[in-house]
């Protein structure tokens, strides 16, 4: 029979982390994903908008590249954080 330390398996009693608090990191990491998308589209659409309203949305798609760029990127770094500090 094995023992938890020799499975790999991490008692959260004896970590010294709280269970609750990966939920509540992720969460503000995928909120932050989204907030950083949704703000980049209504700024690109706001610039159509405002520059050629009946043209086509080329700063709304560029927002949204931009966004979901910046968002991966800000997701894989605060993911590799938390994996180097556990």
């Amino acid at each position: 029979m094995q023992d938890k330390e020799s499975n790999g398996d991490k008692d959260p009693e004896t970590s010294g982390k709280a269970p609750g608090n990966d939920l509540f990191r992720y969460s503000a990491v995928g909120i932050e994903f989204a907030a950083l998308v949704g703000l980049l589209v209504f700024g690109g659409w706001s610039l159509d908008q405002s520059t050629n309203p009946d043209g086509f949305p080329w700063f709304l798609l560029l927002g949204l590249a931009a966004g979901l760029g910046l968002g991966t990127w800000r997701l894989i770094l605060q993911v590799g954080r938390d994996e180097e500090s556990s």
